[in-house]
C-alpha cells in the first residue's frame, strides 16, 4: 500500500506519535508531516480554483500529490525509495514530489529538503551534509526548484575521541573559563606527532 512493501513493519502509532510530540515539545513540525501538509495545500488550491471559477469537481486530478524519499545508498549515491516515516538514520530527510495544482494540472517536480529535529536536535553532520548536496544538486541538474525547511540547531562537529585531548583552549580568562574562549589549538609538538 502507498509504494510501501507488504513485509514492512507496521508502526503502531505510537512510534509516530512520540516523534510528533518531541516535535511539538520544540515547537516544531515533525518532519514526516510536511509531505501530508503539501498534499493539504495542493487539495485547498484546488477547491479555491473550482469555487473561484465555478468549475465542476470533476476538473480535479485524483492523485494529487506523489512523494518518492531520496536517500544515500551505501556509496553515498541519491537514490528514491518508498518507506515507513521514521525510519532515517540521520537528521536529514529529502523528497522528489509531484505535485498538481491549477497552475501546473499535469504536475510539477520539486525537491523539499528538512530536517529532522527528532534525530540529534536535527544538526548537520556529514551524512546530512552528503544528503542536503546531492539533493540539491538534483534539482539543480533538472531546473526544479528546492525547498529547505530548517528546523535544526546546528552543525554537530564531531571528533574522534582520540583527538578531543590533544587540543589546547585559549581562555578569555584561563581563572574564569565561563567568560568563553579565544580558540582551540594544538601545540608544534602535537601537529608533529600527527604527519
Amino acid at each position: 500500500m502507498h509504494g510501501i512493501p507488504v513485509n514492512a513493519p507496521y508502526l503502531t502509532r505510537d512510534f509516530l506519535q512520540q516523534k510528533r510530540c518531541s516535535a511539538q515539545l520544540m515547537e516544531t513540525t515533525y518532519v514526516y508531516d510536511f509531505p501530508k501538509m503539501f498534499r493539504e495545500a495542493c487539495r485547498q488550491r484546488w477547491t479555491e480554483h473550482i469555487r473561484h471559477n465555478d468549475l465542476p469537481k470533476t476538473v480535479v486530478p485524483v492523485e494529487l500529490m506523489r512523494c518518492t524519499e531520496l536517500v544515500l545508498d551505501q556509496y553515498d549515491n541519491l537514490i528514491e525509495i518508498h518507506r515507513v516515516p521514521g525510519q532515517n538514520d540521520i537528521g536529514m530527510i529529502a523528497w522528489k514530489m509531484l505535485l498538481r495544482v491549477p497552475e501546473y494540472p499535469e504536475g510539477r517536480d520539486v525537491i523539499i529538503i528538512a530536517n529532522d529535529i527528532t534525530h540529534k536536535i536535527g544538526t548537520f553532520g556529514p551524512k546530512e551534509d552528503k544528503l542536503y548536496l546531492k539533493a540539491s544538486e538534483l534539482s539543480r541538474a533538472h531546473g526544479i526548484p528546492r525547498i529547505y525547511l530548517s528546523v535544526n540547531s546546528g552543525a554537530r562537529i564531531g571528533l574522534a575521541d582520540e583527538i578531543k585531548n590533544i587540543f589546547n583552549v585559549a581562555w578569555i580568562d584561563k581563572a574564569h573559563p565561563d567568560k568563553g574562549f579565544k580558540y582551540l589549538y594544538l601545540t608544534p609538538a602535537v601537529m608533529a606527532t600527527l604527519r
